[in-house]
């Protein structure tokens, strides 16, 4: 999504690099605190992505999301994604815009711990 903001002139490169090295580094920090899983994709949760795909009309990374979601047995999403957030809904899986309720977020993952 960055490079597509860089190729539009929304983002310069600098900007670019500062929200990957960003992005890398709470990944990297996720993961050391446990709280960033990585799952295969199956074929199973690639089949699922393209049923959501004909179904939705959705991206097939957003399907891809939902798919591994359902199957790892996750209920919740957090994502700016107002479109994706709509369709994990409809598919049943409690979601959050952050951008639209960031104090709703905020309350889940609390009431979570």
């Amino acid at each position: 999504m960055f490079d597509k903001y860089v190729s539009r002139g929304f983002l310069s490169e600098d900007m670019f690099k500062t929200a990957l090295l960003d992005f890398l580094s709470e990944s990297i920090k996720m993961a050391r605190l446990g709280s960033l899983q990585i799952l295969p994709m199956t074929a199973k949760s690639l089949i699922e992505s393209w049923l959501l795909i004909l179904k939705y009309h959705i991206y097939g990374a957003d399907a891809l999301q939902i798919s591994t979601l359902k199957e790892a047995g996750c209920d919740l999403l957090l994502s700016a994604d107002e479109r994706l957030v709509q369709v994990a809904r409809k598919e049943g899986i409690n979601a959050i815009n952050l951008e639209a309720k960031p104090e709703k977020a905020l309350e889940e993952l609390k009431r979570r711990k």
